[in-house]
Order: C-alpha cells, then structure tokens, then sequence
C-alpha cells in the first residue's frame, strides 16, 4: 500500500491539483500525457538480458526511430544506470524532443535493492527535470498477474 500511495503521489493526480490525508500536494499530469503519442521504451535486442550491453549508440539510434515514427514520450522500466541515466543523457546531449516517464522496478523481498532503485529514480528524475515528466513505482507489482507481488 505504501508504494501505491508513493506511486500515485509521484505521478500526480492526472487533472485538479488534490491534497492527500497526510497533507502531500498531488500535481496534475503534465499536458505532454493528452498531446504526445506514447510507448514503453526498453533497448534490449536480445532475451538475454543479464549479460547483453546497451550502448548509448542503440539508444540512439532507437530513439530516432521512434521520434520519426511520432512518438514524444516513452515510459522507462526501471532507474538502472544501464539504461535509464543512458537513455536520459542521450536524449539531453543530442537535444531530442522526448519527454519520460520513468519506472522504479520494485522486487519482492528486495527492500535494500528496492531502496537504492528509489534513490537512482529519484536523483534522475532530480537531474533531468525538463525530461522526466512522471515516476511510476513498482506498478508491474500491483497487478494481479505478476511474478513480483508486492503488499
């Protein structure tokens, strides 16, 4: 429930400014969400993901084709510096008109490796302020049909 409520705190109520029960100002969803065509973006080429090495030449070269494509926001999985930071320093060193929102991928009974998740979503998030328009917490746990249960 606590990662619900600091989902929904991060992410903002989606219109009317609302004040929470413990007093947190939720903001709206910024206009990007109504306006811009939208994908979950990952660079993975391969299944093998534990070993596979992302470049920031990929991602380039990714987000081009989706610029070309129409697309002006992806939503990022996890606050890796694999592929978040790579993802959002290129987007800001080749000036892309791409705006984020950025996953935090929470795992069961991880409470030490969930924590420094938090911490790198929250310090990129902190860095590229005009990039990161949203954060979504452990939201791949709180479906029904997850491996990773989270309560």
């Amino acid at each position: 429930m606590v990662l619900l409520a600091i989902s929904l705190v991060a992410c903002g109520g989606g219109g009317i400014p609302q004040t929470t029960d413990a007093g947190q100002q939720l903001r709206p969803l910024p206009e990007a969400f109504k306006v811009r065509e939208a994908v979950a973006y990952s660079p993975y080429r391969t299944s093998s993901r534990d070993t596979e090495t992302i470049t920031k030449a990929m991602i380039e070269e990714d987000l081009s084709l989706l610029i070309k494509a129409g697309i002006g926001l992806i939503r990022l999985f996890d606050s890796s510096d694999a592929v978040a930071k790579q993802v959002l320093e290129v987007i800001r060193d080749k000036n892309l008109d791409l705006k984020v929102m950025l996953g935090m991928w929470i795992a069961t009974d991880a409470d030490s490796s969930n924590q420094a998740e938090i911490a790198r979503g929250i310090a990129l998030a902190n860095t590229y302020t005009s990039t990161v328009l949203a954060v979504s917490v452990g939201n791949e746990t709180l479906v029904s049909w997850t491996a990773h249960p989270q309560q």
